[in-house]
């Protein structure tokens, strides 16, 4: 991200601030920065992953996030939509 942006703003923001705005941007979109872990997919159920070096707030998100994706079906519905598509190309 940091490289695109630099290219797309080398001319109107100075590096620094570049840099800055990037850091920011990767903190508010990546997932695993963000809420400190995710879903593993790939497993015939429900698994998450956080960083090694999550703060407890981040925990605590992969932990309601894990619980919803639980509650929510998101396995089968996940499954599904893939059964769908394999469907659809082959």
């Amino acid at each position: 991200m940091s490289r695109w942006l630099g290219k797309e703003l080398k001319d109107a923001i100075p590096a620094e601030a570049l840099e800055k705005t990037s850091q920011k941007l990767y903190r508010l979109l990546s997932p695993a920065v963000a809420m400190g872990g995710g879903p593993l997919v790939g497993v015939n159920g429900v698994a998450s992953v956080a960083h090694g070096n999550s703060r407890a707030a981040q925990v605590v998100g992969t932990i309601k996030n894990t619980k919803m994706a639980v509650e929510s079906g998101f396995v089968d519905k996940l499954r599904a939509e893939l059964e769908k598509i394999q469907k659809s190309i082959s």
